[in-house]
């Protein structure tokens, strides 16, 4: 030792790194600290509910409407039904085409608003497929179509106006059309 100073610079320089990297790690831990608490409240404010903000109505209210009673008969002609009417016509039965036979029905839906699903059925003994159009829109909304042992079926979603009903057949064959609607 010369002049009262310490030669051994080691020990003081590794102290000098251990107090920087505690202080480091305290300010660290603190931000992380506070980094979490603000989360947290960020977290409760959009989770938890606040209660809703109270009104005070200082307008002057109207005394409620006199309440009249219920007739004492309802009169069943008063109440207007939509009931729609349908009707079916043969346009042509039977026609060859090629190794096949065509048939076409016109289906007439009178009705004062459309009707959310029609199913229209169509048995034969040889029948190949079905299609429905219509003859008045370019696009008819068909549900499911499916086709099975001796009959096929169509579902025409809000319908009303005129279908043209085109039955495929392998031999010439009577058919029964029956339908029902939603």
């Amino acid at each position: 030792m010369t002049n009262g100073q310490s030669t051994d610079n080691g020990t003081n320089h590794t102290w000098s790194k251990i107090i920087v990297s505690t202080i480091i790690g305290a300010i660290i831990g603190i931000i992380i600290v506070l980094l979490m608490m603000v989360g947290m409240s960020v977290y409760e404010r959009f989770i938890s509910p606040e209660a809703p903000p109270k009104i005070k109505v200082t307008t002057p209210q109207a005394p409620p409407p006199a309440i009249k009673p219920p007739p004492e008969k309802i009169v069943e002609s008063h109440v207007k039904k939509n009931i729609p009417r349908f009707e079916l016509k043969m346009i042509a039965a039977n026609i060859p085409q090629n190794d096949f036979y065509k048939s076409q029905m016109l289906l007439t839906i009178k009705s004062k608003t459309r009707l959310k699903n029609v199913y229209v059925r169509v048995s034969a003994k040889s029948i190949i497929s079905f299609h429905a159009s219509s003859k008045r829109d370019a696009l008819v909304i068909l549900g499911l179509t499916s086709k099975g042992g001796g009959y096929a079926f169509t579902n025409i979603l809000n319908a009303r106006g005129q279908y043209l009903l085109e039955i495929i057949s392998e031999k010439p064959c009577s058919m029964k059309v029956t339908y029902s609607y939603k």
